[in-house]
């Protein structure tokens, strides 16, 4: 990504209401550091792992991509993924030995053509929401306590910068 705003800036992208749009622009501002840390790696050391546990780089950027993409379904589009969806993405969701493998090979041009593709329709969704609905709830698959959008999105920035530090 291109650096628009400065290396020490948070910039509502145009056309996002104020709180979204800050959401938005740490979701960029959190992308950009991820790809400036991966651009340059090889296959090989994007499925490296230096120890039986450890996660690869790239099962890394493909559960970025599957955990924005979940939290798009669940929150923006207020539903659960479909079957189909589960196939594409939910692979990806939880790291792992099937994670692992489901990555491998991968090249850091197709994992960030992934993480590009979900990004695209999460800001075009998220452009459609007002600061209100960062406080609104929906549900969850694996609890009965509801989520508000704004920790949803929160996480995924979280989960992103979380995931980038171990790159």
């Amino acid at each position: 990504m291109t650096d628009t705003h400065g290396r020490y800036q948070i910039v509502a992208p145009a056309g996002f209401t104020p709180v979204v749009g800050a959401l938005a622009g740490m979701l960029v501002h959190a992308r950009e550091s991820v790809v400036d840390t991966v651009k340059e790696l090889t296959v090989e050391q994007l499925d490296y792992q230096f120890d039986a546990k450890a996660n690869p780089i790239g099962a890394m950027l493909a559960h970025l991509s599957s955990v924005e993409w979940f939290y798009q379904v669940v929150s923006i589009e207020g539903r659960q993924p479909t079957g189909n969806e589960w196939g594409e993405y939910g692979r990806f969701l939880r790291l792992g030995e099937a994670t692992w493998v489901a990555a491998q090979g991968q090249t850091v041009e197709q994992h960030l053509a992934r993480l590009a593709g979900v990004r695209e329709m999460t800001m075009k969704g998220l452009a459609q929401k007002d600061d209100a609905w960062l406080a609104g709830t929906f549900a969850l698959p694996w609890t009965t306590e509801l989520a508000n959008h704004h920790w949803a999105w929160y996480h995924v920035v979280e989960d992103e910068l979380n995931h980038r530090g171990q790159m």
